[in-house]
């Protein structure tokens, strides 16, 4: 018999914090004002709320199954074998997620390396996450407590100043279009795909009913600062018809700035620095989780996920060189992941909770150890 080390709270926030936001975060200003227009603002608010719910509905899961990963939800609920289908949805889908941010980053990236090619970065960046994924979930815990921090007062700090030391353009504030609000909130709910992750670490921290099904709503709450605050940025200083010229919003503002005396002169090239990091560890997480999640589905151990680590690795950076463009990486994410997201993102959790509500799986608190089987 053996036990898993336990998680933090803070480590599991800021995990989990970690694991989702870097597929749009880059350009989702431009996708919000693509499709609301002058509404964008609105959706913006309605998504943080949405995501505040999704939130707290994964954080109710797990209560309810504190001692299982998220794999082990749907076969707890629909028998093995539909489970077990249910659960293997996620695979490919999650694959090319994480493949896509790869795709993106790396063409990000190409704006500060131009002479770097793109499959170069690609193979760069998928061999650091893999040795991150295989130390585990701990490590990786340990990881996010100093990564995140980081990262979040490094974006913010860049954002503000760049705020301050440009003029401003008017915004519209006053909601004009329900039906463009709406249109801006489907589009952009693919920023949250990662959240899941959360769902994986259940058996790895104590649990306390009334208090840490709110973990991932803190988690979604540091997130939503930044995605605010990259939103009002970017369109008070660049201003609706420039947003959408731009392909990544993000990297174009933040290299706006430039503050002589300071002992980094170019603060944004440092804020890159700070967002790669933070990349790597996002993809170990999900390296991680996606190794964690085909060990249960082949019936092993959590502690088997290794061996299905150099797999993950091999598929995400196959998927990602095979994105021949960052036009056919976009058209993925619209016709791919857009659609996707809404039923595993809301629609499969919510009927999980109301089956779990309904077989009476009632909240509980754990130690955070669990026996190995």
């Amino acid at each position: 018999m053996r036990y898993t080390t336990t998680l933090s709270g803070v480590q599991v926030i800021l995990l989990t914090a970690s694991s989702f936001l870097p597929l749009t975060y880059f350009f989702f200003p431009r996708s919000a004002i693509q499709a609301a227009g002058t509404d964008s603002l609105w959706s913006l608010v309605l998504l943080l709320l949405v995501g505040l719910a999704i939130a707290w509905l994964h954080g109710d899961i797990n209560e309810r199954f504190a001692e299982s990963p998220g794999t082990d939800v749907p076969v707890a609920l629909y028998g093995r074998w539909w489970g077990k289908l249910m659960a293997g949805l996620y695979l490919p889908l999650y694959i090319l997620f994480v493949s896509l941010v790869l795709t993106f980053f790396a063409q990000i990236m190409r704006q500060f390396l131009p002479n770097t090619p793109n499959a170069a970065i690609i193979m760069a960046m998928s061999l650091s996450s893999l040795v991150g994924a295989w130390y585990g979930v701990e490590a990786l815990g340990r990881v996010a407590t100093v990564i995140y921090p980081l990262t979040f007062f490094g974006i913010f700090t860049t954002l503000l100043f760049v705020w301050m030391r440009y003029p401003t353009l008017p915004m519209t504030y006053l909601p004009t279009s329900p039906k463009a609000i709406a249109s801006g909130v489907y589009h952009l709910l693919p920023i949250y795909f990662g959240l899941s992750l959360v769902l994986m670490l259940s058996p790895y921290y104590r649990h306390e009913p009334g208090k840490t099904h709110w973990y991932p709503v803190l988690s979604m709450g540091l997130n939503g600062v930044l995605m605010v605050l990259n939103f009002l940025v970017t369109l008070s200083l660049l201003g609706y018809e420039a947003t959408m010229r731009l392909t990544f919003t993000l990297p174009f503002v933040i290299k706006l700035l430039e503050l002589s005396g300071f002992l980094i002169e170019r603060v944004g090239v440092s804020a890159m620095i700070l967002a790669t990091t933070f990349t790597l560890v996002f993809i170990s997480n999900h390296m991680w989780a996606l190794s964690t999640h085909t060990a249960r589905l082949c019936n092993l151990s959590d502690d088997a996920y290794n061996r299905f680590v150099p797999v993950i690795a091999v598929a995400i950076t196959a998927v990602a060189l095979a994105i021949p463009s960052e036009e056919a990486g976009f058209w993925l994410l619209d016709h791919v992941l857009v659609p996707a997201s809404w039923p595993l993102l809301l629609g499969i959790p919510f009927i999980n909770w109301w089956l779990a509500r309904r077989h009476g799986k009632q909240r509980r608190a754990t130690s955070g150890k669990r026996n190995q089987e």
